[in-house]
């Protein structure tokens, strides 16, 4: 298995699950990314008001209130994202990029260390990200 998680870090070992999830996360970056990029220029613009406007006797106020769920969408994928990049502060500029390349975009870490640093480094990086979201 490629993506296993190392087990001699024993303070940074997490349960597969959250393991699992948090790599697909981080893996999910560059997309959560480019959509919060599109919500932002999307700006202000409702474009079911006026669905809105003629159904709003029959709807409540959770179907009425689009700007607030825009809103909230925004906040959650931000918040998210923002998440994912704080890990990346724990752990030594020399290998950030090396892990965020690895992670998001599938390429080798680098030469500049042996591959065991490497994936200690995503270890530790791995768990900070799960901890940061709320997963462990």
């Amino acid at each position: 298995m490629r993506d296993y998680q190392q087990r001699k870090l024993k303070s940074y070992v997490l349960p597969e699950a959250v393991y699992r999830q948090t790599l697909w996360a981080v893996r999910d970056l560059p997309r959560l990314k480019r959509t919060l990029e599109l919500e932002l220029q999307k700006g202000g613009r409702l474009p079911q008001s006026a669905y809105v406007r003629e159904n709003a006797q029959h709807a409540d106020a959770a179907e009425i209130d689009l700007t607030g769920q825009e809103a909230i969408k925004r906040a959650m994928l931000s918040m998210k994202i923002q998440a994912i990049e704080d890990a990346f502060y724990l752990v030594p500029c020399e290998y950030r990029e090396g892990i965020r390349l690895k992670l998001t975009e599938g390429k080798d870490y680098g030469d500049d260390c042996h591959l065991n640093t490497w994936k200690k480094w995503q270890q530790i990086y791995i768990y900070h990200a799960a901890r940061n979201l709320g997963l462990y």
